[in-house]
Formats: C-alpha cells, sequence, structure tokens
C-alpha cells in the first residue's frame, strides 16, 4: 500500500474535484437538508482521506518522525470531541457572524474563512471545556 501511495493521491484529488461542484454549485453551503453525503463520490472521497491518513502514518513509521507525533496526539485526543462541536460553531459563525454574506461576496474566502474559524473554536472550545472539567472533576468526588 505504501508503494502507491500516489495512486490514493491521485484518487483524493479526483473525488475532491469531483465533489467540490456540487458544494460551489449550491448557494446553501451548510444545508443539512442537502444529502450530498450519501453520493458514491462523497463515499470515495471519504475512504482516499482515510488511506492518506493511514499512509502518513505509515511514513512515520518508516521515516521515524517521532518529533511530530506530540501534536498528533495532542489533536488526536480532542478530535472527535470537536468534530461534535464543529456543526456547532459551524452553524453560529454562518448565521450570527454573517460568514454567510462573506461567501456571497467571495465564495473561497467565505468557505475557507468559516472552515479556517470552525476548526480554531471547536478545538478551542473542546480544551476549555476539558481543562475546566480536569479542575472540576476533583471537588466533585470531594463533595460526593
Amino acid at each position: 500500500m505504501f508503494n502507491y501511495w500516489w495512486l490514493v493521491v491521485a484518487i483524493y484529488l479526483a473525488t475532491y474535484f469531483w465533489t467540490r461542484q456540487v458544494f460551489l454549485s449550491s448557494h446553501q453551503i451548510t444545508n443539512l437538508m442537502n444529502d450530498s453525503y450519501y453520493r458514491p463520490s462523497m463515499a470515495i472521497y471519504a475512504l482516499a482521506v482515510i488511506f492518506l491518513i493511514y499512509l502518513i502514518c505509515i511514513a512515520q513509521k518508516v521515516f521515524n518522525m517521532n518529533h511530530c507525533l506530540k501534536s498528533i496526539h495532542f489533536l488526536a485526543f480532542y478530535a472527535y470531541r470537536a468534530f461534535l462541536a464543529n456543526v456547532f460553531w459551524d452553524r453560529i459563525l454562518w448565521k450570527f457572524f454573517n460568514f454567510q454574506n462573506l461567501a456571497h461576496f467571495n465564495i473561497y474566502l467565505g468557505v475557507f474563512g468559516t472552515w479556517i474559524c470552525t476548526w480554531i473554536l471547536s478545538y478551542l472550545s473542546v480544551y476549555l471545556i476539558h481543562q475546566i472539567w480536569l479542575k472540576i472533576h476533583p471537588l466533585m468526588k470531594k463533595v460526593i
């Protein structure tokens, strides 16, 4: 599998540009009623992303890239929680902070800005909630 990394990257890029048209052709980028994730192109895209992550893991093992492992473990620890917070922050940014108007002005700037801000706010909120929980949890054990 590691020898065929170029094939996985090619599949990823092909499905990225294939699915990109779905999102750029719609004026409602974050419409939750749009079931584009059921399309075969999205399934292939998701599998390509999974294989790319797998190849990065293999590359780290083969080339002994332990220096970035600490950062990856930190992000991986909060990844699922941040994924859950992602939709929450996406909706807030899109509706209340008017990223929707920014997307009408410039689609790339709107989508990229929403993505970056959502990513940062998701991880930040999850990290802060976890730190608060670590402080409160021992106090709750003493009370109970």
